[in-house]
């Protein structure tokens, strides 16, 4: 797990980092209108996905979904997928499929 903790502050800061972009914020309209906190799927195992990013983030994620599920996803799943949260892209395959989410 050692080894992945530097992937888990490069997701925190890039996070963090577009949250402080200006313009529209995408993630108060999100908050305001209930769409985040609220996951109730379980972020998918890890070992279903061969090692590397995709399987560290995804233990990540399971490791500390109370908190990823209070942020938006950049991505804008919650416009082409109904996501709720960035936690609803670890509640399917999506994150490991999506360009955006991985890098």
């Amino acid at each position: 797990m050692k080894g992945a903790l530097p992937y888990l502050f490069v997701v925190v800061a890039v996070v963090v980092g577009l949250l402080t972009l200006g313009g529209g914020d995408p993630h108060r309209y999100h908050q305001s209108h209930g769409l985040m906190g609220h996951e109730t799927n379980e972020v998918l195992p890890a070992h279903r996905y061969p090692a590397g990013v995709v399987r560290e983030t995804y233990q990540m994620a399971a490791e500390v979904s109370e908190v990823i599920d209070q942020l938006f996803c950049y991505c804008f799943c919650s416009d082409h997928s109904g996501h709720k949260c960035l936690l609803t892209c670890f509640t399917n395959d999506h994150f490991s499929n999506c360009s955006i989410c991985i890098n």
